[in-house]
């Protein structure tokens, strides 16, 4: 009796604390998922101001940066509050720098490799920015 009785309360300990990590993994899942969401739209909607400004593309960036001050990383909010207090649009070298930087610390907060100047340049214009 005893046995079954430590037996069952294994079982019970032992689903507790799978079902409490499962849940977790699947909140952190989840918020990775909006996070990466929320930095797709933000570069989307940086482009299109970048390529072809107009009302539409002014909106997606307003939009962007609201989902950004909910669901961004310190670094990443920081990095755009920079580019955006120095610069506001990638209309030069220098604030094609500051957005790269922006993208940097935006792969860093992914934990993925940063990506060339040159190549952001040639993925968002076509060419590299002089």
């Amino acid at each position: 009796m005893d046995a079954a009785l430590i037996g069952l309360f294994g079982i019970l300990i032992g689903s507790f604390i799978q079902f409490f990590f499962n849940k977790n993994l699947e909140k952190s899942k989840l918020e990775n998922q909006k996070k990466n969401e929320v930095y797709f739209n933000l570069i989307n909607s940086i482009a299109q101001v970048a390529t072809s400004p107009d009302n539409n593309a002014i909106t997606k960036l307003t939009e962007a940066k609201s989902q950004l001050l909910v669901y961004g990383d310190k670094r990443v909010i920081d990095a755009f509050a920079n580019f955006m207090e120095k610069y506001g649009r990638i209309n030069s070298p220098e604030a094609f720098t500051s957005y790269n930087f922006l993208l940097k610390e935006i792969r860093k907060s992914n934990n993925q490799e940063t990506v060339s100047i040159e190549s952001s340049s040639i993925l968002l214009y076509g060419e590299k920015v002089q």
